[in-house]
């Protein structure tokens, strides 16, 4: 018979499966970002500082986000809508007169576009830069039809189109569009194309887009020039600059009227142009859309947890199947908005569980975006956040006795 030793001078450990249970911050900031490879900040990758290991959960502890952002830009497509002169009102008197008249005829089915000024308006400012525009746009053409048509001699004493006024209501936050002499439509149902590179996110200071091709990976190449729309979902509720400013999908026909004025104030709206001549106006059904939204999404890959609705779209719609458009794990956070010197600051009950706990983590990408997919817009303002990882940190069972001089215990 055999006899096998069985004493050993390396015991084996038994497994306790006991955690220490430890808390974790790291601060991101997005201006430590690769600004080579993510020149904008609402998206990027960053590495952390040490793996994160066997993680139990993410949460966003505090956040700091700055204030100014703009409710109007290329990026959104909310900058951009076009009209109609349908109606030219004929003076009868000048000759100056009469070849406005002639040229604003020639054009009466055609649309004369325009393009407003990124950025964030008061109802005043907006209202403002919408009349200017809308002249502007009528006075270029003529001048145009002018030097085309054999009316150079008539330039020097053409002062501008002087028909459009456009005024915000401060009492019902509605931007009212007039004119003083010729009937117009608003062709909400006409979207401007944006120029080529619009809604491209280029920075001039960094390398020229051909040596991004030439000397930069794929990877870099797609943070460099592209659109930011691509993931932007088509919906309702948005359809450009017309939706912004309270005006419907479709196209708009002018209200004629002797004049238009509001009683909250002292003075008359809008006047003739020409004595016992209607004025035309077209009241917007909504309220005008001055501020950005007051939320956004942080989406952090890998983290997300929150489901989020998406915008109807009739193409999926269908009278067999109860199937939704929604989203499954598209976001980490919604971030709210409060107001302190200039920056948004909260703190959030978001987190992300693990069961079993993630074995490492050290490499997070981060997006900001709106709820249609718009990326939002810092313009060059940095933005932190804080997040605490909570890390099961095993360890062996050890019996320790404390002994307490007060009590002799």
């Amino acid at each position: 018979m055999s006899y096998f030793n069985v004493n050993s001078n390396h015991p084996l450990i038994e497994n306790s499966q006991e955690y220490a249970l430890i808390k974790k911050y790291v601060a991101i900031h997005s201006e430590d970002r690769d600004f080579l490879k993510f020149p904008n900040a609402a998206y990027f990758e960053i590495e952390l500082p040490e793996d994160m290991l066997n993680v139990s959960t993410v949460k966003l502890s505090d956040y700091s986000f700055p204030l100014d952002y703009n409710t109007y830009s290329k990026d959104f497509d909310n900058v951009t809508m076009t009209f109609q002169i349908n109606k030219p009102y004929n003076p009868g008197s000048t000759v100056l007169e009469l070849a406005i008249l002639e040229a604003l005829n020639a054009n009466k089915d055609n649309n004369y576009e325009i393009f407003i000024q990124d950025g964030t308006y008061t109802g005043p400012q907006l209202a403002i830069e919408l009349t200017n525009r809308f002249n502007a746009a009528v006075s270029a053409y003529i001048l145009d039809y002018f030097a085309s048509h054999g009316y150079s001699g008539l330039i020097p004493s053409f002062t501008g189109y002087q028909g459009f006024v456009i005024y915000f209501n401060s009492v019902s936050q509605q931007m009212f569009f007039g004119n003083r002499s010729d009937s117009f439509i608003l062709t909400n149902t006409t979207q401007v194309p944006l120029p080529v590179n619009a809604k491209q996110t280029c920075d001039p200071c960094l390398p020229n887009v051909k040596d991004i091709v030439t000397k930069y990976p794929r990877s870099y190449q797609e943070n460099f020039c592209t659109p930011q729309n691509k993931h932007v979902v088509p919906n309702f509720y948005d359809y450009g600059l017309p939706s912004y400013l309270g005006l419907q999908r479709c196209d708009t026909s002018s209200i004629e009227a002797p004049e238009v004025r509001f009683y909250f104030e002292n003075s008359t709206w809008l006047l003739p142009l020409y004595p016992g001549h209607p004025v035309y106006f077209v009241e917007p059904i909504n309220k005008v859309m001055l501020t950005p939204p007051v939320h956004f999404y942080l989406d952090i890959e890998g983290l997300n947890f929150i489901d989020e609705t998406s915008p109807f779209n009739i193409s999926r719609f269908t009278l067999t199947t109860n199937e939704t458009n929604g989203i499954v794990n598209s976001a980490f956070a919604k971030i709210y908005a409060a107001e302190v010197y200039g920056s948004w600051y909260d703190k959030s009950p978001a987190y992300k569980f693990f069961m079993p706990p993630a074995e490492r983590l050290r490499r997070l990408r981060i997006k900001c975006r709106y709820h249609d997919g718009h990326l939002v817009q810092f313009k060059g303002l940095p933005y932190s956040l804080l997040l605490e990882f909570t890390l099961f940190n095993p360890q062996q069972v050890r019996k320790q006795k404390v002994f307490d001089p007060r009590t002799g215990v």
